[in-house]
């Protein structure tokens, strides 16, 4: 805008423009709204069950204004839509996730509220343990690990009443880069498909980003800050 009115060339003023497009997505992502491109160029925002933030989710739960089950199956129901392409799941557990945001809703309804990340749709980077549920390091030589226990990350999730949508792609053994020759593809960035995600967290930044899970862990062995799994 302030290129504009000085009487910018339009090469200035298109980077200009660039610069602002991209600060109203960060804003957005951080007050809970997205903000879309409309066909001719536009910036609107669109409020989507899928963008609240945390805290927001949180609060409209606890107020009991929002099912913890409408929110879990509206997660489910985009990862279906979505995740075709983006490649972010290993493995889902829409039947666990399903479970249970009911129990987090029958808890709510007696008032027994356990805090913020009650009712919360979340993923898990695929690395860490998880009770009878695959945990494959995004690599072949897990193809079959079941885990016998949660780590403690997971355990203190499901204790804070958090709801498992499923498991997230990762750079093999959360380390190196995208591999091509392993059982799972690699997760692609949700605003450019031709892009993959940095890692290792990439299924966990492809999935946030996307709507998909409205929290998801991650870890760093010097890829994910460094290299940005959320771009």
């Amino acid at each position: 805008l302030h290129a504009r009115c000085h009487g910018a060339d339009d090469g200035s003023w298109m980077r200009t423009r660039a610069v602002m497009i991209g600060a109203l997505k960060f804003i957005g992502y951080t007050c809970g709204w997205v903000a879309r491109l409309s066909p001719n160029g536009d910036v609107s925002p669109m409020s989507e069950i899928h963008f609240l933030s945390i805290a927001e989710a949180a609060r409209l739960v606890k107020s009991r204004k929002l099912s913890p089950v409408e929110l879990a199956q509206a997660h489910l129901d985009r990862i279906g839509e979505l995740d075709g392409q983006l490649n972010a799941f290993i493995t889902l557990t829409a039947d666990r996730a399903l479970k249970q945001a009911r129990q987090a809703e029958r808890e709510i309804m007696k008032r027994r509220y356990r805090g913020p990340l009650h009712g919360v749709p979340i993923g898990l980077k695929d690395i860490y343990n998880t009770k009878g549920i695959l945990t494959s390091g995004h690599s072949r030589v897990c193809i079959d690990n079941i885990p016998g226990r949660d780590a403690t990350t997971v355990t203190k999730l499901c204790d804070a009443g958090a709801v498992l949508l499923g498991k997230l792609a990762t750079h093999e053994f959360a380390h190196g880069g995208p591999s091509f020759d392993l059982p799972w593809p690699p997760a692609r960035n949700p605003w450019h498909l031709e892009h993959f995600t940095g890692g290792s967290s990439s299924g966990s930044g492809a999935a946030l980003a996307a709507g998909l899970v409205m929290a998801a862990m991650g870890s760093d062995t010097g890829g994910s800050k460094i290299g940005r799994a959320h771009v």
